[in-house]
């Protein structure tokens, strides 16, 4: 039979995880810190099936009411309160209807154990500007630890383990049973599967449980090695321990969000997890070994901190950034100092004391756990029904200050759908982008035959709406590929494209826009289809982009909180290529061409070293930070519009 032992080493490593995430949303240190994670979905495995095989083998069979009500008092009462006070900050001192949203429904579905699907659905990934609009983003690894907790007991379930007396599986049986489905989920994470129905949500993505399971799997692996092994030889536990932390610290260390994540990359700590706790399976305590050192008082008490410390750190963090404060030394203490002593709070007055390992749990206990966890759907139902009330009496009163102009896709891809047409013809259409079910190729016209088209990334959809307003005689249309410039090297799609503009007998233009800042111009390719298309007796115009904002709109269409002015400004800021890099490239392809136009697009939104989300007798044109909404589509548009009015005259 299995003992229940308490692994320090392992909490030892929670804190070491914790401070690896805290310092990477702070900036500093890991640059893979995001892995620490994927470290606690390891020891979550090796801890789980600890608890679960104990109770299997010492009492026949497994009390799942028990189980699933002491991880509700484990984890839920501490959440229910950093959710509530971050809906209370969103809803009512905050004004940012996105940010308001994300709140809300984050918070509830956190509460479920459903956010990592909804912030799938809200913020798309994970790094770049996703953060910046939610700030319940971190919840989503809870709730993969939630679904954890219902997989791993229905492969016991499957196993045997119902409420009759039954005798657990052989170790071995378990152990190729875990492995094997570790495998599979492993393989999938190197897998995209989007569903219809459910939008540009990929259901293998970073905030799906399927390509994660693998690394509880680890965990539930390494237990069931030290089951097997019992206390290693000292000499291969402080082989494995070394491998172990070097394969954590490799992570931390060298990986980052350009790799791709759950992959490869997580495989490397989260195997020197398992090592290290394999390694621990003879630690005797105050041994001078790596082990041991994991387990020194300092780093036990963040792993005992770890839960609450993670969940307050990224709302502390995001409100410093959302009140405005500077990036500096003395904003990072003030968050890591606050974030700790909230820590502290929760863990001492909030998780030790609903952690109780009496069973049942008192019915004073319980009341209080439900009563907590329930408050913030309470506020969550106050801002569904009186939250524009609200904001309207804010803005009467002068707290608040907002502009015309819509922030957000949902609004402009809903518009583009309900006032245009499908594309076509229908090769192309049949290959094109979705964006939350909404085909992202359309036209100003029904009947078949454009005469202007627009070609290149979403930096040319944007120009859509605008420009087929401005010119309604004619019929607009755009064909692009999320995120490949119009250059026939980009895919077998965009050369399809570029051929089917190229061939057709009634466009006479064509305008390319791209995100160049971002990828920047490929000349001689740009060059090249520019050639193509003026011999095919097209006018083609290039636009020089817009600029690409370091913030969203929100906050320039109202003001973040209350009583704050609008932000809008915003300086010229190189991305991967800078203003200057772009242009040249640009005006070096037109120089070769034989007459296309180079349209300072730009230019529209920036005076000297400074660009603007707020532009006169228009307000915000901005819907994120690198996208044109409607008006700014109308804005730009009218541009081109003149120029295209001009060339064809």
């Amino acid at each position: 039979m299995s003992k229940r032992t308490f692994r320090p080493d392992l909490q030892g490593l929670r804190g070491i995880a914790v401070v690896a995430v805290v310092a990477y949303h702070l900036g500093i240190f890991f640059p893979g810190g995001f892995l620490g994670v994927d470290i606690f979905f390891v020891i979550s495995g090796f801890v789980i099936g600890q608890i679960l095989l104990h109770e299997w083998e010492s009492d026949g069979h497994i009390r799942w009411a028990k189980f699933f009500a002491r991880r509700f008092f484990r984890l839920i009462p501490a959440l229910a309160i950093v959710v509530l006070v971050t809906m209370a900050l969103a809803v009512f001192v905050f004004t940012s209807p996105a940010i308001q949203e994300n709140a809300v429904l984050t918070g509830a579905s956190a509460l479920l154990g459903t956010s990592n699907f909804v912030i799938a659905d809200l913020s798309g990934g994970y790094f770049g500007f996703a953060p910046a609009m939610n700030p319940l983003i971190h919840t989503w690894s809870l709730s993969v630890e939630w679904q954890f907790y219902l997989i791993f007991p229905l492969l016991l379930l499957a196993l045997g383990a119902g409420t009759r007396k039954s005798k657990p599986p052989r170790d071995v049986l378990l152990f190729v049973t875990v492995l094997l489905i570790s495998v599979l989920s492993f393989a999938l994470s190197f897998g995209e599967v989007r569903v219809p129905g459910l939008g540009e949500m990929d259901v293998l993505g970073f905030y799906s449980p399927l390509p994660r399971i693998w690394e509880f799997g680890l965990g539930i692996l390494a237990l069931l090695v030290v089951r097997r092994l019992g206390a290693l030889p000292r000499a291969m536990g402080a082989t494995l321990a070394t491998v172990g932390l070097l394969a954590i610290a490799f992570g931390l260390f060298f990986v980052s969000e350009d790799n791709s994540t759950p992959g490869l990359t997580t495989l490397i700590p989260t195997v020197g997890t398992a090592l290290l706790i394999v390694a621990g399976s003879r630690m005797v305590e105050g041994e001078k070994s790596l082990n041991g050192a994991l387990s020194i008082k300092p780093l036990r008490w963040l792993g005992d901190l770890s839960y609450s410390l993670y969940l307050w750190h990224w709302p502390v963090l995001y409100f410093a950034k959302e009140f405005g404060f500077p990036n500096n030394p003395q904003r990072m203490v003030a968050v890591v100092g606050l974030s700790l002593l909230a820590s502290v709070i929760s863990y001492y007055w909030v998780e030790t004391k609903f952690r109780s390992r009496q069973w049942p749990v008192s019915s004073r206990v319980s009341v209080r756990a439900v009563a907590l966890g329930v408050t913030p759907f309470l506020v969550a139902g106050l801002w569904s029904v009186a939250g524009d009330t609200y904001r309207d009496a804010l803005e009467r009163q002068g707290v608040i200050d907002t502009v015309p102009g819509d922030v957000g896709h949902d609004l402009f891809h809903e518009t583009v759908e309900e006032r245009f047409f499908p594309c076509l013809p229908l090769a192309i259409r049949d290959e094109a982008d979705r964006w939350k079910g909404f085909l992202r190729c359309q036209q100003s016209k029904e009947t078949e035959g454009l005469s202007v088209a627009l070609v290149g990334d979403s930096h040319a959809e944007h120009l859509f709406a605008g420009l087929a307003t401005a010119l309604p005689e004619e019929n607009v249309g755009y064909y692009i590929r999320s995120g490949e410039l119009a250059v026939a090297g980009s895919s077998a799609q965009m050369r399809n494209i570029l051929h089917t503009v190229a061939e057709s007998g009634s466009i006479h233009t064509v305008v390319i826009s791209n995100w160049w800042m971002l990828f920047g111009v490929p000349v001689d390719e740009l060059a090249t289809t520019v050639a193509t298309l003026e011999d095919a007796g097209k006018r083609v115009i290039i636009t020089n982009d817009i600029p690409t904002a370091p913030f969203n709109p929100d906050n320039c269409k109202t003001s973040a909180y209350i009583f704050a002015p609008r932000e809008c400004d915003f300086p010229v800021k190189a991305i991967e290529f800078s203003r200057e890099e772009v242009q040249k490239d640009l005006e070096a392809v037109v120089e070769s061409s034989q007459s296309a136009y180079l349209m300072d697009t730009y230019g529209l939104f920036c005076e000297g070293d400074f660009c603007t989300m707020d532009v006169p007798d228009y307000g915000v044109v901005y819907r994120d930070n690198d996208h044109l909404n409607l008006l700014g589509s109308e804005l730009v548009a009218t541009q081109i519009a003149e120029k295209i009015g001009h060339s064809i005259r």
